[in-house]
């Protein structure tokens, strides 16, 4: 299903730039089905404007290996994905990662990881 009724697209579209503005130039498609229920989108943009992007004392590269922990703790495949990524991108590496998947798995179990398929990809040895 998908919002038609023009003021509510309106609506949505507003809060969806006001978010791209807050992440820095970019949303993903997550984002963009919220939009759908603009209201749903505003809460998320309130929670993202005072819960992330109001960080002080946590390094980026810190608050997206958090956030890849929490993702996998709960089962979240976008934000495994969406924060595996950018934790890579501000810098950590892929042994970075690893431990924390490997305190995830400490922690939560095996199949608390087995979506990392969404950051890493298959090395071949054949």
């Amino acid at each position: 299903m998908k919002e038609t009724r023009p003021e509510k697209v309106e609506k949505a579209r507003q809060v969806l730039e006001e978010l791209k503005q807050l992440r820095g130039g970019s949303v993903i498609s997550a984002h963009k089905r919220m939009a759908n229920d603009p209201e749903l989108l505003e809460t998320f943009t309130y929670n993202f404007q005072h819960c992330k992007s109001g960080l002080k004392h946590l390094e980026p590269k810190t608050v997206e290996l958090l956030l890849l922990a929490l993702g996998c703790a709960k089962g979240a495949s976008t934000t495994i994905k969406v924060h595996g990524n950018q934790a890579y991108q501000k810098g950590a590496s892929i042994e970075e990662i690893g431990e924390v998947l490997r305190l995830v798995m400490f922690y939560c179990g095996a199949s608390a990881v087995l979506n990392i398929d969404e950051i890493f990809d298959e090395i071949d040895f054949e």
